[in-house]
């Protein structure tokens, strides 16, 4: 089912997006395996794909913006926002 290959790992960001938002998608997949080494947990603990889409859409600015996003409590917030939100801050949009 699903045509695709076994083992294949497909973006969850729209083709459709900007060059920009790929870059991002790319940068939060990579932030997330050193949080989650960091932390010793899988990486869909730190945010799963579907957080990682709505991070690359929503871009949240503030902490309480990133609670907005799916996945995200005020838990996840303190412990993942700032390096979350540094990277956010410091891509273009």
């Amino acid at each position: 089912m699903g045509g695709g290959r076994p083992g294949a790992r497909f973006s969850i960001v729209p083709q459709t997006l900007s060059p920009a938002d790929v870059a991002l998608e790319s940068e939060l997949r990579s932030l997330r395996m050193t949080l989650a080494r960091e932390s010793r947990v899988p990486p869909y603990i730190v945010f799963n794909d579907r957080s990682l889409a709505e991070l690359v859409r929503l871009r949240p600015g503030t902490p309480a913006e990133l609670e907005a996003v799916f996945g995200f409590g005020p838990t996840k917030a303190v412990r993942y926002g700032a390096a979350i939100l540094k990277l956010l801050a410091a891509s273009p949009r």
